[in-house]
């Protein structure tokens, strides 16, 4: 049987901040408080995006500084802020999204049931939070959330081209990322194209506006997501491991360097996490272990969709 090949995660310097679990329990303990208040206060109170937004990013975070105590992700309590993370990253489009100019969507987080209000808003939630919240969706294995964001054959989902227009300075690779998955999901005869299409536009001499970086994000975090989704639409089994072990040098490479590593945002490869679950769903043993991609939630069945 092969060894599997192991990629350490970066030591993150705020380490010491939360030195023991009972200390990480503390925090956790807080952060869940605010997910309730802000819910119950904000989301009233006629603000369900700026709500939703910070309910998102507070999950994302106490999965991320949980991940330090917990790092094979078999914490209940960082399974259940992923979740966290899915519907309401996801409950932000829909309720901007409402059909039938419906008043309120209903959403489950934090295991509660909530009613939304529509924002009725012009300008959607940026590309980088429905990635964000694609992300955290295939973790869950939630269809009910994916079919949202990516379609299903029969069915069309929020257009990514409305994205486009939401004033956010930012290069289009995000957008062909999320029209490749997209395409994956719903087997659209032009799936390999817009996987060559979204690889091509994560080239620098390709980026709408510089990246003012010398390690850009397009290269070192998006490209190698989006190579192994391609290895999938290519059936190359054989390769994906190789290629999931270099992306993940890749994503150390990018969050250990500069003030990026005192961001607890790297401490979790999101988008490795999300393609590697899908690749697991395909049959595909995964052979490369690391912190970045916690193995309690490769499985297909840790979390019950919502």
């Amino acid at each position: 049987m092969t060894s599997p090949h192991v990629v350490p995660r970066h030591e993150a310097p705020f380490r010491g901040r939360f030195g023991s679990r009972a200390e990480i329990m503390s925090e956790l303990g807080v952060a869940t408080q605010t997910i309730a208040t802000t819910l119950s206060r904000e989301v009233i109170s006629n603000d369900p995006q700026g709500a939703l937004a910070a309910v998102a990013q507070g999950s994302f975070t106490t999965a991320e500084i949980l991940s330090l105590t917990h790092p094979n992700g078999e914490s209940d309590w960082l399974q259940r802020a992923v979740v966290n993370a899915a519907n309401a990253q996801v409950a932000r489009f829909q309720s901007y999204n409402a059909a039938g100019g419906a008043a309120t969507i209903t959403a489950i987080i934090d295991r509660r049931m909530w009613d939304i209000p529509t924002t009725g808003e012009s300008t959607p939630p940026p590309i980088t939070a429905w990635l964000d919240g694609l992300w955290a969706a295939l973790i869950c294995r939630d269809h009910r959330l994916i079919n949202f964001l990516l379609g299903t054959p029969d069915t069309e989902p929020l257009s990514v081209d409305r994205l486009i227009g939401s004033g956010n300075e930012i290069n289009d690779y995000h957008f062909l990322w999320a029209k490749a998955w997209r395409q994956y999901w719903t087997a659209r005869a032009d799936e390999v194209q817009a996987v060559l299409d979204a690889e091509k536009a994560t080239l620098p001499e390709n980026y709408n506006r510089p990246e003012p970086d010398t390690a850009p994000y397009g290269i070192l975090i998006a490209y190698p997501a989006i190579n192994l989704l391609s290895l999938l639409v290519h059936r190359q089994v054989a390769d994906f491991n190789t290629a999931l072990a270099q992306a993940l040098e890749d994503h150390s490479a990018y969050w250990s360097s500069g003030d990026r590593e005192m961001n607890p945002h790297g401490l979790i490869a999101w988008p490795l996490l999300a393609v590697a679950s899908e690749a697991v769903n395909r049959g595909i043993q995964i052979q490369v272990e690391s912190n970045y991609l916690p193995s309690a939630l490769l499985e297909r069945d840790w979390a019950q969709p919502a």
